[in-house]
């Protein structure tokens, strides 16, 4: 039976230390590296930022929207609807995003602006927690006035 050579195994096993040694220590000394990771943190711990955008619905009216990040535990959106500003929190959504409040158009209803690409819907529902899709009513079928600025 022939025995491994230790030797070989030795010198593999050396050189892969090195490498790995070497590049550890380029990635270390590389401040551009380190700079630009601190200040990509940096945007994303940033809270106090927010966009607005315009939509455009069927009816030709239009919604200011304001993307909020210190609304809730994941952010939110305010609607400017009629001279009236709407606060919305975001919920769990299958497809695009979906906020919600319970401060509806009308006394009583839930509101929900969902949107997805560069179209949105406003939605109201009974705030009961028996309503049924049948009781949802589409008050608006908006689009981003200036899509892709």
């Amino acid at each position: 039976m022939k025995r491994p050579n230790i030797t070989n195994a030795f010198l593999v096993m050396a050189g892969a230390l090195a490498l790995a040694g070497c590049e550890a220590q380029e990635t270390a000394e590389d401040p551009s590296a380190t700079a630009t990771g601190t200040a990509e943190q940096a945007a994303e711990q940033n809270t106090d930022e927010t966009q607005t955008g315009t939509l455009v619905c069927d009816d030709g009216s239009t919604i200011v929207a304001t993307y909020r990040d210190d609304l809730g535990p994941d952010g939110g959106v305010d609607l400017a609807i009629d001279g009236k500003t709407y606060q919305l929190y975001l919920v769990p959504s299958g497809s695009g995003s979906k906020y919600s409040t319970e401060q509806g158009l009308t006394p009583d209803m839930l509101l929900v602006y969902w949107e997805k690409d560069d179209e949105a819907m406003l939605i109201e529902s009974p705030l009961d927690d028996s309503a049924t899709e049948d009781e949802e009513v589409i008050r608006a079928r908006c689009n981003v006035a200036n899509p892709g600025k």
